[in-house]
């Protein structure tokens, strides 16, 4: 026997989508946590295919990331207006940034690694 409960605040709304904000309870009578892992999976997974190809845009919020808006669907670099040059310069950060995945991992944090990047290119 499993019994749901579902609850949505009216008056609170999650700032970047205007989503109110909703608790699910999931009850059973069981002893067995198990029954709950398939069901929680499948609903991550529905949720992730809601937004695959797509863009999620994060902000900071105190000491933490939250997603800002709904996803976007991904814009070729092409379509966006830059100076001469500057794509390519974008391209070239962000490739040394994911090359050195350890690197940020040990530190734990990409202005560290961003900042240390940008003073190699401006001294050289």
């Amino acid at each position: 026997m499993e019994k749901v409960k579902r609850e949505r605040e009216t008056r609170a709304m999650q700032l970047a989508s205007g989503t109110p904000w909703e608790t699910v309870t999931l009850t059973t009578l069981s002893r067995d946590r198990a029954l709950f892992a398939p069901l929680l999976a499948e609903a991550r997974d529905a949720a992730l295919r809601g937004q695959e190809g797509r863009l999620v845009v994060h902000t900071a919020w105190g000491t933490e990331w939250r997603p800002f808006g709904l996803p976007r669907r991904k814009r070729p670099l092409h379509s966006v207006v830059l100076a001469p040059g500057t794509a390519e310069k974008i391209i070239d950060d962000v490739r040394a940034f994911l090359g050195r995945r350890e690197w940020y991992a040990d530190r734990g944090g990409f202005l560290s690694l961003y900042s240390r990047e940008r003073e190699k290119k401006i001294e050289g």
